[in-house]
């Protein structure tokens, strides 16, 4: 099945979560950083106005593009927005969303202390810690 334009043609994507039983495949929209940089696969990266990507936490500014790296440096990979297994596990409820936390990790519940970032990265999918990646554009700091 394919959906059609006069100059474009795109398929449907089967995005499935049987494939997902470690940190470095996934599926979803996928970029590849030219620069070197270290990445912890399964972790949350935010991108830096130097164009280098840095862990992301709901306590510093992760309020532009988010991604999930898929390999120990992002030349390898950084999911933009897709299913993924996490290197941890949210412990959320199936079908909830799920916010960025510290380190590059996810919580069931957004942050409620003074100054964190609130924004919700995706939903949880099962209980290893695969989930929907589709960070929201929307990002609230707490007073």
């Amino acid at each position: 099945n394919q959906i059609t334009a006069s100059r474009s043609s795109i398929g449907y994507r089967d995005l499935g979560l049987i494939s997902h039983t470690n940190t470095t495949n996934a599926q979803g929209d996928i970029i590849y950083l030219q620069n070197s940089v270290s990445t912890e696969p399964g972790r949350i990266y935010h991108m830096q106005g130097n164009g280098s990507v840095a862990l992301a936490a709901s306590s510093s500014a992760s309020t532009g593009s988010l991604f999930v790296a898929l390999g120990d440096n992002a030349t390898k990979g950084l999911l933009m927005r897709g299913n993924v297994k996490l290197d941890h596990d949210s412990e959320a409820t199936l079908g909830q969303p799920i916010f960025l936390d510290h380190e590059g990790k996810t919580r069931s519940t957004s942050p409620s202390n003074s100054g964190a970032v609130v924004r919700s990265v995706g939903f949880y999918l099962s209980g290893s810690g695969t989930v929907m990646f589709n960070p929201d554009n929307t990002s609230i700091t707490l007073a």
